[in-house]
Order: C-alpha cells, then sequence, then structure tokens
C-alpha cells in the first residue's frame, strides 16, 4: 500500500512541535495580491525601516507551485486580484 503526504516534511514537523513552520516572505504587491487570490493565507504584513512593505504566507509545496504559476502568467479573478491589490497597496502606505 502507497502512504500519501498530503502535507510537507517541515509542516508536519512544525505541527509536532518539533521545528517552527517556514515562512516565505515578498515585497512585491503583485505576487502577494496573486498568491490571496489564490487562496494562500497572509500570515503577517510588515513594514522596514526603509519604508517597503513585506507581505509573509506558510511555506509550502504548494505555495510555491503558485509562484511558478504567478511567474508564468497564471489565471486568477481580475476584480479580485485588482481590489486585492488596492487593499495592500493602501495598507502600504497608511501602516
Amino acid at each position: 500500500m502507497v502512504t500519501v503526504l498530503r502535507k510537507h516534511t517541515s509542516e508536519i514537523m512544525a505541527d509536532a512541535g518539533q521545528i517552527a513552520p517556514r515562512e516565505f516572505e515578498t515585497s512585491d504587491p503583485l505576487l502577494a495580491s496573486f498568491l490571496r487570490c489564490r487562496n494562500f493565507d497572509l500570515l503577517n504584513l510588515r513594514r522596514s525601516d526603509e519604508g517597503r512593505t513585506f507581505f509573509t504566507f506558510l511555506d509550502s509545496p504548494e505555495l510555491r507551485l503558485g509562484i511558478v504559476d504567478f511567474v508564468n502568467d497564471g489565471v486568477v479573478p481580475v476584480r479580485s486580484f485588482y481590489s486585492t491589490l488596492r487593499d495592500f497597496e493602501a495598507i502600504g502606505r497608511h501602516k
């Protein structure tokens, strides 16, 4: 019988309290908006001393595939993308 893992090994170890979950961080609001439209949860939003806004997501193989889709012109709903992008840019200006 073959066992299929549904979680990345690091996520299983993090759930067991063995290691901290890995995070992916980007300062690109276009990528962050695309990932949110692909239903990846935004873990944190922070502003650097230089004024750049950083978006943090839980790293996983699925997230990495989402990033590859972004680079290769993946499809997301246009209105959702634009609305999320506009919200992220507004938060970045006012945070």
